[in-house]
């Protein structure tokens, strides 16, 4: 389980971005509770695999391997 209150601005001088008709543009989390589940495998010798899940905040997957020899 994780917790983020993540916050940002932007602001780019002479352009509309905001919906108020500003140069300005807040941003903040919609969710500020998620979780991550992950599993890694290896042979410490010659491969390593590994595979997580970002859930609820991020919606996000990630694989990655790699190969020694």
């Amino acid at each position: 389980a994780k917790y983020s209150k993540a916050k940002a601005k932007l602001a780019i001088d002479n352009c509309i971005i905001g919906s108020n008709f500003s140069s300005e543009l807040y941003m903040k989390s919609k969710n500020n509770f998620g979780m991550a589940l992950g599993c890694s495998l290896s042979s410490s010798k010659y491969f390593l695999l590994n595979a997580e899940v970002r859930l609820i905040d991020e919606e996000a997957v990630t694989i990655n391997g790699e190969f020694r020899f």
